[in-house]
């Protein structure tokens, strides 16, 4: 690892424990907290503040100075808490045997989850095992939450259908997401987005993933 890949991971990792922190993790942690990258502890009463990593890298103060880009982006809608409108649900949601559902494919861990309706009807199967992805079903627009500057969407085809990417942040691979449009809505019949979020696979990965869930032959 290069020396500037590895001070991006510190950083990285230190962010994270911040916003452990933040969450009330610290008392259930142990090891780092409290160190700075120099070695150094933070005065009594004094909470360690991570640097943003912005101000470490100018790749990446360049890409957080871009504004996020919010609106339609060729099938989809983007922006920071866009989130694809679920089929109607009679309730209770349970969880879900995910071999059961149409959604299910052979990719998937043994630790995918899945819910359905109290008719019995699937939801969506999620999936945080090596990779974080996930086949869900949704209605009207395919809304993705994705927080990026245009020039960090890319719009493709995988397997025949149409998708997009956000691709990763500069030095920080592990931020790229990738959604597919597998199937549309059509009358009462909901569409397929499958789904692969901030994993460290190159684009090209990523894509083939999609295509193993989505069943494409190669």
């Amino acid at each position: 690892m290069s020396p500037r890949r590895k001070l991006l991971f510190l950083v990285a990792a230190a962010l994270a424990v911040g916003a452990g922190l933040a969450a009330g993790a610290a008392a259930r942690s142990t090891g780092l907290l409290g160190d700075r990258p120099d070695g150094t502890f933070a005065p009594a009463g004094q909470p360690w503040k991570p640097t943003p990593l912005a101000a470490i890298d100018p790749a990446v103060a360049a890409d957080e100075a871009k504004p996020r880009y919010q609106g339609a982006l060729g099938d989809f809608l983007v922006g920071p808490g866009q989130v694809a409108d679920w089929p109607p649900c009679p309730r209770a949601e349970k969880p879900a045997d995910p071999k059961a559902s149409e959604l299910y494919s052979p990719v998937f861990s043994e630790g995918a989850e899945a819910s359905e309706c109290a008719d019995g009807r699937s939801l969506g199967i999620s999936d945080y095992g090596a990779e974080a992805m996930g086949r869900r079903y949704f209605v009207g627009s395919a809304k993705v939450p994705y927080e990026a500057p245009l020039d960090r969407l890319k719009l493709l085809t995988v397997g025949g259908k149409p998708a997009i990417a956000q691709l990763p942040m500069p030095g920080i691979p592990s931020t790229l997401r990738l959604a597919v449009i597998e199937r549309f809505p059509s009358g009462d019949q909901p569409g397929i987005l499958v789904w692969i979020d901030n994993t460290d696979k190159s684009l090209q990965e990523a894509v083939e993933l999609a295509e193993q869930i989505m069943g494409v032959q190669p």
